[in-house]
């Protein structure tokens, strides 16, 4: 959804929690397995669920809001996504489908992170009749929006990702 974080859970080694959501939505991940938190009558618990991993990530935005005044609600979710670590080399089953892992020191210490999102992408194609096929020409219009800092030297490129033919 427009405006909001998406986030998974991992383990203590970065390792998609068996119960955790994924896929090429999630924004982030943060730790969500065993956390010891605050449990009923006064005691304490070791908790589970991506409902552990959304406070971390959250706790992290705050103290973004607070290092950086001014800051809008959509830079501080590119400064979570785009400072964080990248634990896909851990997830091969999940490639693409975990986000990046929150790092506070990186989303606060890094001076000028560069995000730069597909807002709106439209594709047409030379007959107009809305069916790409074999040798037609496909226009592809993409409206792009740079959300941090300015961005130079930018490469856009284009992936084909159903392995059926070479783009």
């Amino acid at each position: 959804y427009r405006g909001v974080v998406s986030v998974a859970s991992t383990d203590n080694g970065d390792l998609k929690s068996g119960f955790s959501n994924y896929g090429t939505t999630i924004d982030v991940s943060a730790p969500g397995s065993s956390i010891y938190n605050t449990w009923q009558n006064d005691t304490y618990a070791y908790l589970s669920g991506t409902s552990m991993a959304s406070p971390l990530t959250a706790s992290v935005a705050g103290l973004i809001f607070a290092h950086f005044p001014g800051i809008t609600p959509e830079q501080v979710g590119e400064r979570l996504r785009v400072t964080g670590d990248d634990i896909s080399g851990s997830n091969p089953s999940y490639p693409n489908m975990l986000g990046k892992r929150i790092n506070a020191q990186k989303a606060l210490a890094t001076a000028t992170p560069v995000s730069v999102r597909a807002v709106a992408v439209t594709f047409s194609d030379a007959s107009g009749d809305g069916i790409i096929v074999s040798g037609e020409v496909v226009t592809v219009n993409v409206i792009f929006k740079n959300v941090l800092s300015a961005a130079t030297s930018l490469v856009i490129g284009l992936e084909n990702k159903n392995n059926k033919a070479n783009v």
